[in-house]
C-alpha cells in the first residue's frame, strides 16, 4: 500500500520575533500576541510555571530579534549532552533539550513544569512532538 499526501510528522516552521537574549537551540514559549502570522516568543523556563509551555525550538536567528522556530518534525540540536536515543526529551533548566526531566521547584510560589517535547532520534536529533501537556511539581 502506498500512502500519499502530507506526513503528520512533516517539519513545520514559523517566523518569530524573539528576545536578543534568546539563542539558537532554545525552546521558546509564546510571549505576546501574534503579529500578522509571526509569533512573538521568548525562552521557556521549566523552573517557573509562568514561562511555560514551550511551543517550538529556535533553530535560526535572522537578526538579533527575529528568527525561525521549528514546531514539529526531526530537529537537530547542538550544544547539549548526548541524548538517549529512543527516550523522551524534555525542556531543560537552560531552555535546551535534555534527556533528564528537570527537578521539582523548592519555591513556595512557583511550580516547576516538566514538559516532554519529543523523542530522541539520535544523540543530536529530536523528533519534535511538542504538546502543551506537562506535570507541575513542587517539593
Amino acid at each position: 500500500m502506498i500512502v500519499t499526501g502530507p506526513s503528520r510528522n512533516a517539519a513545520t516552521f514559523s517566523l518569530v520575533i524573539c528576545s536578543s537574549a534568546d539563542s539558537v537551540g532554545d525552546f521558546v514559549r509564546i510571549a505576546g500576541p501574534v503579529v500578522g502570522t509571526t509569533y512573538v516568543v521568548t525562552k521557556a523556563d521549566p523552573s517557573n510555571h509562568l514561562t511555560m509551555p514551550a511551543v517550538g525550538n529556535l533553530i535560526q536567528k535572522l537578526t538579533a530579534t527575529t528568527g525561525i522556530m521549528q514546531k514539529q518534525g526531526l530537529c537537530a540540536v547542538s550544544g547539549v549532552p548526548a541524548l538517549a536515543v529512543g527516550k523522551m526529551v524534555f525542556v531543560g533548566l537552560d531552555g535546551k533539550a535534555t534527556s533528564i526531566a528537570p527537578p521539582a521547584s523548592s519555591s513556595s510560589t512557583l511550580f516547576s513544569m516538566v514538559q516532554s517535547i519529543g523523542v530522541a532520534a539520535a544523540v543530536d536529533k529530536v523528533e519534535l512532538q511538542i504538546r502543551p501537556m506537562f506535570v507541575k511539581t513542587r517539593i
